[in-house]
């Protein structure tokens, strides 16, 4: 047991030195992958409510926008147009650019 656990200790290290050590995220890459994903919807179902959330999805599928222009272009024709809170739509990262 005490060979294996050495072997796979000395494994975990090679793997962290030569593969995972230096990796850093594109964040430009990750933000237009996230902001372009219709899965966004399921963050915003708990704010937005389901039958609002399906109907963004099912826009943003049909028209080709994105998640996030549907749910900010709805933002900016509602009463919360005058707030650039974005925390009540659980999607603050994204909003701040």
């Amino acid at each position: 047991m005490s060979d294996g656990m050495t072997h796979l200790s000395a494994a975990c290290r090679t793997l962290a030195a030569r593969c995972v050590d230096g990796i850093t995220a594109n964040e430009e890459t990750l933000r237009h992958r996230v902001e372009n994903s219709i899965g966004l919807v399921t963050a915003l179902s708990p704010s937005l409510g389901y039958v609002a959330s399906t109907a963004i999805a099912q826009e943003a599928l049909r028209s080709g926008r994105t998640v996030l222009e549907l749910v900010l272009s709805r933002r900016a024709s509602s009463s919360a147009a005058n707030s650039n809170d974005c925390s009540a739509l659980r999607i603050w990262p994204i909003c701040v650019r």
